[in-house]
């Protein structure tokens, strides 16, 4: 994957926070993101070892 096609696959995740939470990520989508970054650094590793 591209980098640009990489880049629309990110922003289509929603990333707002919640200013009232004692904890970071403060809501559900933002721990997406995050799983989804994880895994994509993983399959990057695997690709390039």
């Amino acid at each position: 994957m591209d980098i640009l096609n990489r880049f629309l696959k990110y922003i289509k995740i929603p990333t707002n926070s919640n200013s009232k939470s004692k904890i970071t990520p403060s809501t559900e989508t933002q721990w997406n993101l995050a799983k989804e970054l994880v895994q994509e650094l993983q399959e990057l590793y695997i690709y390039n070892h």
